[in-house]
């Protein structure tokens, strides 16, 4: 019997071929013609390699979907990229709500504000333009944008509201997406507050030194960078030596100083003024010849800079420009009196205007900018209760119109802070 082909084409010859009757498989004798030869070699091919033609069918599968999940992420990825990039900055008011940022030079510090900050952010009607771009580069994949969206709208929560400290946890989201130091980086805590963000330590870069510094974000219209706060106890400032007072120490969400290197960085002598705002709370000193006010609260604002190491780090501050530690413009403020223009003195480092001893160790006033030696060393040993000039304290001064003192005493402060901001 021959199979498909003219017999006189082929040499007879016989092969066999299964017949299944009642379940048993028998075989019947054909012609071992070429082509009859040939297909029952393929058969035996095929019925030999059955199994693994099963597994190469699997690894196709397996490597189309995972092809198609590459594929899918990439586009996801680059959607991402994408709208993050075109989407607006959202501002965030001040606690207070009744500030909101200024545009570079507009106004006094505590005058009504707006957000109109000279970045490149785009306006509402060239986001209404992007849109149809978004949804074309949509439309040209498979993938849906609802999760894209969300996604965008997730990670502009992120990081707009977490703190540095937050976004520096290894299991933080956007750990894995890389986005940490140029999302959170920026020139001051006043570039932060505009981004919205809440009180928090986060990096600031100045001359390509990236520094971590803590943000107030609720002080007078927000946006200061603290330089040195005291809030008890706990962290000795009196006999800290040098190079701690140049390198920084504490912890920055309680007492802390910043490091003169740092503060340099932020206020260098070769650049513009910034504002030094100076708060004191509360009053450890008891008697008549003290404040009288445990819970008193006292503040002066004042134009900063300081000079680099090879200077000191020589201080360079105006009289005051508003508070209530002094009258704004007074030549006999005690810090612009007796500091301005001095070089930082610590109890292992002498560089006062005093020839016969450190002031930074006499009556325990610690490091500051003394002259010889101070009225004001918010550095000095913490909690005296006497109305003495001495310590941490603040010598303060009231005249009347005419010149007469109508008050003077010291203050030795339960808290201070000290901080800066650019000016505005």
């Amino acid at each position: 019997m021959y199979i498909g082909a003219d017999q006189n084409t082929f040499e007879p010859g016989q092969v066999n071929r299964p017949l299944v009757s009642n379940g048993f498989t028998k075989t019947e004798e054909l012609p071992k013609t070429p082509l009859g030869k040939e297909r029952a070699s393929w058969k035996r091919h095929l019925f030999k390699n059955r199994s693994t033609f099963k597994k190469d069918k699997c690894k196709l599968i397996v490597s189309a979907i995972l092809i198609g999940v590459a594929i899918g992420f990439l586009a996801l990825l680059i959607t991402f990229i994408a709208n993050l990039l075109n989407t607006p900055k959202i501002h965030i008011d001040e606690p207070s709500g009744s500030h909101r940022l200024a545009n570079a030079g507009i106004g006094k510090p505590d005058s009504p504000m707006t957000t109109d900050l000279p970045f490149d952010e785009p306006t509402p009607h060239v986001v209404a333009q992007k849109a149809p771009e978004k949804q074309k580069l949509f439309s040209s994949t498979t993938i849906s944008a609802e999760p894209v969206n969300e996604l965008t709208s997730a990670l502009e929560e992120i990081t707009s509201t977490s703190t540095m400290s937050e976004l520096e946890d290894s299991t933080h989201p956007l750990d894995y997406f890389g986005l940490l130091t140029d999302r959170n980086s920026a020139d001051d805590c006043l570039v932060h507050y505009s981004n919205g963000a809440k009180t928090g330590v986060y990096p600031v870069v100045k001359e390509s030194k990236r520094i971590e510094v803590f943000c107030d974000m609720e002080t007078e219209n927000g946006g200061w960078t603290v330089i040195q706060r005291r809030l008890n106890n706990k962290e000795s400032f009196h006999n800290k030596l040098w190079n701690q007072y140049v390198e920084g120490f504490g912890n920055k969400e309680e007492n802390f100083w910043i490091g003169l290197e740092n503060l340099y960085a932020l206020a260098p002598s070769s650049g513009d003024y910034v504002t030094l705002r100076i708060e004191l709370r509360g009053d450890t000193c008891f008697g008549d010849k003290c404040s009288k006010s445990s819970d008193g609260f006292w503040y002066n604002e004042y134009k900063f800079k300081i000079g680099d190491a090879s200077s000191g780090y020589q201080l360079d501050i105006s009289t005051p420009t508003r508070g209530n530690l002094s009258t704004a413009n007074n030549p006999e403020d005690p810090l612009f009196a007796m500091n301005n223009g001095q070089k930082f003195t610590t109890i292992d480092h002498d560089q006062d205007s005093e020839p016969g001893f450190n002031c930074a160790q006499f009556r325990n006033y610690g490091p500051w900018w003394h002259k010889n030696c101070t009225k004001v060393a918010l550095n000095g040993l913490y909690g005296d209760k006497k109305p003495v000039t001495r310590y941490m304290m603040w010598n303060y001064v009231e005249k009347s119109k005419d010149g007469k003192i109508v008050a003077s005493f010291p203050i030795h402060p339960k808290e201070t802070i000290m901080l800066i901001r650019p000016m505005f």
